[in-house]
Formats: structure tokens, sequence, C-alpha cells
């Protein structure tokens, strides 16, 4: 017998079209709500929250990350069978397309992803991340393919507040990088698909010297998230074609900028003398 979800379609079908993207804690939420629907309306977001083994905060997140304002207004469209927020779709770019619809379809595209972000980004992950980034003897950067990009911008962020910084994107230089790393070091792994073998296995070989893993992908179940001690995730729906790597490159700069501002707010006072000290370095070198 189909629990009260598969009975309707445009729920079921929306959690399970977007199973494979959300984080483990987000599929074990799933997976109660799509066996157990008829419960959902008698049930807190707490009550919840302890059934699924998860934090409230988490399933807040679920919500957002379907389309809903919250848990309230999640159950209440199951409960009453209404049909499902609808998330605002990619506009594909197509050949013909003037300059004038390339950005509008881009500024659709780009509120999009920014709201993807927002919803699926933990704030107390930011902390923890940019606490563990601050507390680092230094950050060793391993990207690779169109994450490189996103690479270099992390590392002038960092070297700005004064962060040591290292940046890797070739194997053959990264894998002996890793061999020397220590516990109070810190790995920051950018990969999109999280399966790069240059990023995954220069991950493996950092783990094996106890450094702290930091990675940043678009899949929670990728071999980078698997490894990773902390894992950013962000948005794995947007279409594998090129016309749409900026639109991941947003995504990525756009969580360096959180821990960049995090950062910087946090140990405003310690890093002055840093910022100062790097600013005065770059003056003097162009005056030269």
């Amino acid at each position: 017998m189909k629990s009260n979800i598969e009975n309707n379609d445009s729920h079921y079908t929306r959690i399970k079209s977007f199973l494979s993207s959300m984080s483990p804690a987000q599929q074990k939420i799933a997976n109660y709500i799509i066996s157990s629907s008829e419960q959902i309306s008698h049930l807190s977001i707490t009550q919840l929250a302890r059934k699924t083994g998860v934090d409230p905060a988490t399933i807040t997140r679920f919500c957002h990350f379907l389309g809903f304002k919250g848990y309230s207004d999640f159950k209440y469209s199951i409960s009453h069978r209404l049909v499902s927020p609808q998330i605002i779709e990619f506009k594909p770019y197509c050949e013909n397309d003037t300059v004038s619809e390339i950005m509008e379809k881009m500024n659709v595209n780009c509120q999009q992803i920014w709201q993807d972000v927002y919803h699926l980004i933990d704030p107390k992950l930011i902390e923890r991340t940019a606490k563990l980034i601050y507390n680092s003897k230094a950050v060793y950067i391993f990207a690779a393919g169109g994450s490189t990009g996103t690479a270099y911008y992390a590392q002038k962020i960092f070297l700005q507040i004064g962060i040591q910084c290292h940046l890797f994107s070739d194997i053959m230089f990264s894998i002996p990088a890793s061999e020397h790393l220590k516990s109070d070091d810190v790995v920051f792994a950018i990969s999109y698909s999280g399966e790069g073998k240059m990023v995954v296995e220069s991950v493996k070989n950092a783990k094996k010297k106890c450094a702290n893993i930091i990675g940043l992908t678009g899949f929670p179940t990728s071999e980078l998230a698997k490894n990773s001690d902390i894992v950013l995730c962000f948005n794995s729906r947007v279409p594998d074609d090129i016309m749409y790597v900026h639109m991941v490159c947003i995504m990525e700069i756009s969580i360096i900028g959180m821990l960049q501002h995090t950062i910087y707010n946090k140990y405003h006072k310690e890093l002055l003398p840093f910022i100062k000290k790097s600013k005065d370095a770059v003056k003097l070198a162009l005056n030269n």
C-alpha cells in the first residue's frame, strides 16, 4: 500500500528527484517522510527531529531545500495534499539569445542559485569552518578544473587577511605537499563534482597525516565529502554544461566570501596588523 505522500505525486516526485542532492541528514528526513508521511501532520518539528535523529534546524533547511517557507508550511501542504511550491527552474541559454535575453536569464539563474546556497549552508558550519581556518598553522588549497579560478580567489582573500595559504592544482605537487602536513594544518579542497582524482587523492593522503579537511562541493555523497571533516555542500542541480560553469563559480565564491567576512568580523582586532602589513607591502612593490 502506498503512503500518503506517494499518492500525492507532486510531493513524492519532488523529494525523490532531489534525494541524491541532499546531505545524509536530509536523506534520513526524506526517507522517513516517504515511508511515514501519514504521521507528519501529527508531529512537531522537535518530534520529527527525534524520530529521524537530526537537529530541528536541519529539518528547516530540508523544507527550504524543497521550496517551502518552513516546516509548518511543508506539513500543511502535505496534510492538505496541496501542490508543492514551484522552485524556479534554471532558464536555459540558447544559441539565438539576444544580449538582453542572456542578461535576463542570467539574472533569474543567479538569484536561484544564491537562494539555494542561502538555504543549504548552515551558519554554524560557516562559523566552525572560519574558526578552523583562523587557528590553522597554514591552509593548503587543493583544486582542479573549473574550481581552480575559485581557488586562486580564495588564496588571495586568505593571504590578504594574514592567513598563510598555499595553492596546488596539479597532482604532481599536491601529493608531495600533502605528505608534509601536520595536525594543525588545514586542507581546503574545492571540487564541484567531488570526484576529481587530483583533489580526492590529495585529500585522502592529507587525511593520513591527520590534517583537518574542509570540502567545498556540490555533492554530499561524493568522495570528497566522504573524506572531509567539514563539508560545505551547495547546489548540485546546475546543468552539466559549459554554459553554466559561471553559476558554479558564483556559488563557490559566495561561500568563500561568507568565510572571509566571518573570519574578519570575529578576529578583526587580531587581523588588522596583518592586513596593514599586506597593503603596505603591495604599495611598496608597486611604487618600486
